[in-house]
């Protein structure tokens, strides 16, 4: 089961990637076309082979950036009964022919520089010919920065591997801008052998990131400094005398792939199934278990900040929020969580809210046939003000407040606020969010998602390593976790 909001969120983080490396390719494309026009007609008019060298190495990075753009479109195909892992292994073969091209170059200019040596042919520079060179290595500098910037950030080898390239042609343009000066000024031809030393740097290049490429394709180990910071923080834990080595028992997965992950999985538990979520991996034998801790996490979370339910043994006790209605807000993977936690804690009626009619119908018929005993409804979210039941709990699951978007709040109604028992807010950045501030300026408790982030993290260290961490240690974590995100 995948939850359209999760399926959505792939999508556009997917798209959002490939809209980035296709308009950086084009704008790699447009200025390398250009730059071949120049100094082709200026290397022709000068006799230079250099410059004429230099215009046939920005074809290739032209032709390097078509490739780029083939392979992002390929790289993008979701999955299929043939490649149920996807295509995204074509952005390695394109950086794999990027690197190609570059050698190419390399050997190339190597060649023609070695022919000028043994037969050498007098240039004619002129003023012209120097403005030129030295725009283009300004464009190539420029360029090459804003490729591997991009790249960077989108996390694409096709596109680092160009940029490096591009940063490579700078230099060879400013030797080349060199020995024409040098020309100019003493008569002294160098034009050839510096064209064998630059030729000597892009073939470097180029086995660099070949290099590269097929590490990232074979694997390797973790970064040297990432493993020393990681076994420093173990060792300051009181009774640890030594960390050794690195052993992957699990990982936490997040959106947008909590339902997403589900058909590559070894296992899944059953609760888990149920919900169509997992954010959290186990390692078995033959692959990985898939677990849902949200659903516990905030039925502890809520639990710790004095909130109880009908299932909890505390349930009677004086002093705590105690309720058996809850609102939920939103219809999504962390609200069907939520809404399972609600079924497993004994609530007696629950109320689900959405912007979608659709969604939210649908969430709640889910929920009524594993849930038969609790009173499942569905309600558009413009009809929140209508709700009539006095002291309920308030889930909020949207992303409504989330950072960046602060002043945004699924629900501003003062009576719905009013009426509310206590509410709950699953985003823990900001720390109060817009929703949480108009629950206490009615007077009405309200916690954010910080101790339901800490409390999903305690039950995935369990489930990892069969140990529960003391109160002493979860409360250095929450220390840390406030201190580091607030």
């Amino acid at each position: 089961m995948k939850s359209e909001n999760q399926s959505n969120d792939m999508i556009d983080s997917a798209e959002n990637r490939n809209r980035v490396i296709i308009r950086t390719s084009v704008i790699g494309i447009l200025a390398n076309i250009m730059l071949v026009i120049f100094k082709a007609a200026v290397g022709l008019l000068s006799h230079s082979i250099a410059i004429i060298l230099d215009a046939v190495n920005n074809l290739s990075d032209a032709l390097s950036s078509v490739i780029t753009i083939v392979g992002a479109k390929l790289a993008n195909k979701l999955p299929d009964k043939k490649h149920p892992l996807g295509y995204g292994r074509i952005e390695y073969l394109s950086a794999m022919i990027v690197s190609a091209i570059v050698l190419y170059a390399g050997i190339t200019s190597l060649v023609e520089s070695v022919k000028k040596i043994i037969h050498p042919e007098e240039a004619d520079y002129g003023w012209v010919t120097l403005v030129i060179l030295a725009a283009a290595i300004v464009v190539k500098l420029v360029l090459g920065r804003y490729v591997k910037a991009q790249g960077k950030k989108v996390n694409s080898g096709s596109l680092i591997a160009s940029g490096s390239d591009a940063l490579f042609d700078a230099i060879l343009s400013a030797s080349v801008l060199a020995c024409a000066i040098l020309y100019l000024t003493t008569g002294l031809a160098l034009e050839a052998y510096v064209g064998v030393v630059i030729s000597a740097m892009i073939i470097k290049s180029g086995i660099e990131m070949m290099v590269d490429t097929l590490n990232d394709i074979l694997g390797q180990r973790s970064d040297p400094e990432l493993s020393r910071r990681i076994k420093q923080l173990v060792c300051e834990e009181e009774g640890v005398r030594g960390a050794y080595d690195l052993n992957l028992l699990g990982m936490n997965v997040t959106v947008p792939y909590k339902s997403a992950v589900i058909p590559f999985l070894r296992d899944i538990d059953p609760s888990a199934e149920k919900i169509g979520a997992v954010n959290t991996l186990v390692r078995v034998d033959g692959g990985y278990k898939g677990y849902n801790t949200d659903c516990s996490g905030i039925g502890s979370a809520l639990n710790a900040n004095g909130v109880c339910f009908p299932a909890d043994q505390t349930y009677g006790r004086n002093g705590l929020i105690r309720t058996d209605t809850v609102v939920m807000i939103g219809a999504g993977g962390a609200a069907k969580a939520a809404c399972y936690m609600c079924g497993e804690k004994g609530v007696r009626k629950l109320i689900i809210l959405n912007r979608s009619v659709e969604h939210a119908a649908r969430l709640a018929e889910t929920v009524q046939k594993d849930f038969p005993s609790m009173a499942v409804s569905s309600m558009p979210l413009s009809k929140a003000p209508e709700i009539r039941e006095n002291g309920f709990l308030a889930i909020q699951c949207t992303k409504a407040g989330l950072t960046p978007k602060v002043n945004e709040t699924p629900v501003a109604d003062r009576a719905f606020f009013q009426k509310a028992a206590a509410v709950y807010d699953v985003i823990y950045n900001p720390e109060e969010t817009l929703f949480l501030r108009l629950a206490r300026q009615e007077g009405t408790p309200g916690w954010c998602g910080l101790d339901m982030l800490l409390q999903q993290g305690i039950s995935a260290f369990k489930l990892w390593t069969g140990i529960k961490p003391g109160e002493e240690q979860v409360e250095k974590v929450r220390e840390h976790l406030w201190t580091t995100l607030y």
